[in-house]
């Protein structure tokens, strides 16, 4: 957790508070998602103001719920789509 500068109070918050999935192999990951941040906001609106710095934040649990990893998301790229010329048509011909 150290190295992935997540303090032990906001993985316990993610722990606490956090979204589940459960994954194929019978783990689960843990996720602030909408619901998750305003369910801490109405319980620790100070905690709630840290999460919002680690909306993009997991933890993978085993099963027996011991946490194997925390980590952050990747950003996602927003590629955009090539212009439109004036004479293309996406549609074939008739």
């Amino acid at each position: 957790m150290r190295q992935r500068g997540i303090r032990p109070e906001m993985v316990e918050a993610l722990l606490d508070f956090g979204r589940v999935r459960h994954l194929h192999n019978g783990c689960e990951i843990v996720f602030f998602d909408k619901d998750a941040k305003a369910r801490l906001a109405r319980d620790n609106p100070a905690a709630a103001r840290e999460a919002a710095k680690l909306t993009r934040t997991y933890a993978i649990m085993a099963s027996n719920g011991v946490v194997i990893t925390v980590g952050h998301l990747p950003r996602i790229r927003v590629c955009h789509p090539p212009p439109r010329f004036a004479g293309w048509n996406p549609s074939p011909p008739p």
